[in-house]
């Protein structure tokens, strides 16, 4: 089979607008997320149609089916999705409840309290990774949509408390060679 290139074409959804034929068909009623129709079929969900795509056409997302250690890196991207969604889920129910009184650091505090001092550098990493290629993107997104924690953590990795040690131009870097010299090695 060729190389295929295929674009999902999300026209905006203008709030205050009737939807049209093909919205109501393929997005949920409130359109957030990602559709495609393919032979008359429609998926939604990013992690579904991330999948089709890469179970449909070959690329460098997974490797091709039908050998043991294909199935294994497709093993171990499962495990991390799962990880990744049970994080989440793990820090709505039960951080995000916490932060109620947070404004605009833990328990109402203007100064960093030790919730902040122990998570701060986690925070701090997740935050500047996933901006820079190195965790999933879904990771922040998936904070963001934590309002009480996402505004907590954007305030605590901004504090000079926490950044004062941070070099995000040298971290970035240094982790990616890193990275970068692990694989090579487990060649």
């Amino acid at each position: 089979m060729g190389r295929q290139n295929h674009r999902l074409h999300q026209p905006p959804l203008l709030l205050g607008s009737p939807r049209t034929h093909r919205d109501q068909r393929t997005r949920p009623a409130r359109g957030l997320v990602p559709a495609i129709e393919f032979n008359n079929q429609i998926l939604t969900e990013p992690g579904v149609v991330a999948r089709f795509f890469a179970d449909a056409y070959t690329s460098h997302l997974v490797p091709a089916t039908g050998t043991a250690d294909a199935a294994l890196v497709r093993e171990r991207i499962n495990s991390f999705e799962e990880l990744v969604k049970e994080i989440l889920d793990k820090v709505g129910k039960e951080i995000e409840p916490l932060l109620k009184d947070a404004p605009p650091l833990f328990g109402g505090s203007s100064k960093v309290t030790l919730a902040e001092a122990l998570t701060a550098p986690f925070n701090l990493r997740v935050y500047s990774f996933s901006k820079n290629g190195l965790l999933p993107k879904s990771v922040v997104e998936g904070f963001e949509r934590l309002p009480k924690f996402d505004k907590w953590a954007k305030k605590v990795i901004q504090e000079e408390s926490v950044t004062y040690v941070w070099n995000e131009a040298e971290v970035i870097p240094a982790t990616k060679k890193k990275i970068e010299n692990l694989k090579a090695a487990a060649r």
